[in-house]
């Protein structure tokens, strides 16, 4: 009985020091990323824009990307892949109706057919989404999707929806990415987390990069699934070990 005291007590105080570690580390990564942003005069005004509703995409494209910035390159990379997942777009985040639906299953194209990689190659459809104001809420233009008239205007679609497409091209491409070769598994698993952390959050980088906007979907969330997991494992032991106290105590009268 005592030994097991121990164990709970043990457990209760680790994983209640590892809550306030990633609660720490969550509140000082974002602290960083707002006291670094820097607001550029020049910069596209991306808060008035989301605000208004209305984007100039092609001054966006202008003002923000310079150089190659083709979300996904050029060949020998399948653009085309079958969508892991349903993907539903709306006119509003709190509509309940879709506007235009890509069903599981359905063939799309990960990068448009008519893109090239040159200079501000960005097309806004499917994976090159933009960030809102809502986190985990993305505009874009749907994916351009097999048998399917081609939808070219701005909806809103979730952030999970597109880290699902993200894992599915880079399962059928993974072999192809010049940085994963020649690693370890170890090494190309860790890589892999942070490609498709940093992939459908492309633009978002861009954004802040050039002063125009810090997107919600960079920051660390307060309570990871990591922090609640271990937050759980720290209440359900101190529950655990003043009931067993209790019983203790019984058990010596």
């Amino acid at each position: 009985m005592k030994n097991l005291s121990k164990i709970l007590l043990c457990l209760f105080i680790t994983s209640l020091l590892v809550t306030g570690g990633l609660l720490s580390y969550s509140i000082h990564t974002n602290c960083k990323l707002r006291l670094e942003f820097e607001p550029k005069s020049y910069a596209y005004p991306y808060a008035e824009a989301l605000e208004n509703g209305e984007f100039n995409l092609e001054l966006l494209t202008k003002t923000t990307f310079v150089g190659e910035h083709a979300l996904i390159g050029s060949p020998p990379f399948e653009y085309n892949i079958s969508s892991p997942v349903t993907i539903r777009y709306y006119s509003n985040p709190d509509d309940i109706s879709p506007v235009f639906t890509v069903e599981k299953g359905d063939t799309i194209w990960c990068r448009p057919p008519s893109q090239s990689v040159y200079e501000g190659d960005v097309t806004y459809h499917g994976l090159e989404s933009l960030p809102t104001d809502k986190r985990g809420w993305r505009l874009a233009k749907p994916f351009i999707t097999k048998g399917k008239e081609q939808n070219d205007t701005l909806l809103y679609v979730k952030l999970s929806d597109l880290d699902s497409v993200c894992g599915e091209w880079l399962k059928e491409n993974v072999d192809l990415i010049p940085f994963f070769k020649n690693t370890t598994p170890k090494e190309r698993s860790r890589l892999q987390k942070e490609y498709l952390k940093d992939m459908p959050l492309y633009i978002d980088n861009e954004l802040y990069e050039r002063g125009s906007y810090l997107s919600p979907d960079l920051l660390t969330p307060a309570f990871s699934p990591e922090s609640v997991v271990s937050l759980s494992v720290s209440v359900v032991s101190l529950a655990a070990y003043l009931i067993l106290r209790r019983r203790v105590k019984k058990l010596n009268k």
